[in-house]
């Protein structure tokens, strides 16, 4: 495939599941934040982020890239040992919401993660292949279990992106 098509599919991609996303800033005491991404479940704003990005906040924002307006958050659920958190959108309503699941994945599929990375506001795309599946690390939030059933690809994430979708080809979030 010419990079001239893979970067097609990848904007492709990009106007796909962009809309069911949300940049999410947080303010810890002090003042300082730090940003990640959410994927949104509900049309009434449910969204699934990670732990560790909400982690120590004491307040919640969260844009969303369907719509680009700005909400207040509040956690509604914590799961630290998994790193999981799901947040609330105050006020939130007819958001576009992401396609879960419904593809197999095998060793070779071409995934894709997107997420704010770096805090940037704007979706940012890695992609690459899956090279390994059920994969078992260490909690990244120094919770007393491991993390597993994880797939492994080569495609980059960086900071910020942590929250944000891994997506097959077609847009579903795995």
């Amino acid at each position: 495939m010419c990079s001239s098509d893979l970067y097609d599919q990848a904007l492709r991609l990009l106007r796909t599941v962009t809309p069911a996303l949300v940049d999410i800033g947080t303010v810890l005491r002090g003042g300082a934040g730090k940003a990640g991404t959410g994927i949104v479940l509900t049309s009434t704003g449910l969204v699934l982020t990670n732990y560790h990005v909400i982690s120590g906040a004491v307040g919640l924002r969260a844009c969303d890239l369907g719509n680009n307006q700005e909400y207040t958050a509040e956690v509604v659920g914590t799961d630290r040992a998994r790193d999981i958190a799901v947040l609330q959108l105050n006020g939130a309503t007819r958001l576009p919401t992401a396609h879960l699941g419904g593809a197999r994945i095998r060793l070779g599929t071409i995934v894709a993660s997107i997420g704010n990375a770096g805090g940037r506001g704007a979706p940012s795309l890695g992609a690459g292949p899956v090279i390994a599946l059920h994969q078992r690390i260490a909690s990244t939030t120094g919770g007393p279990q491991p993390l597993s059933g994880l797939i492994e690809a080569t495609n980059g994430i960086e900071p910020g992106e942590s929250g944000g979708p891994m997506v097959t080809t077609s847009g579903a979030v795995i």
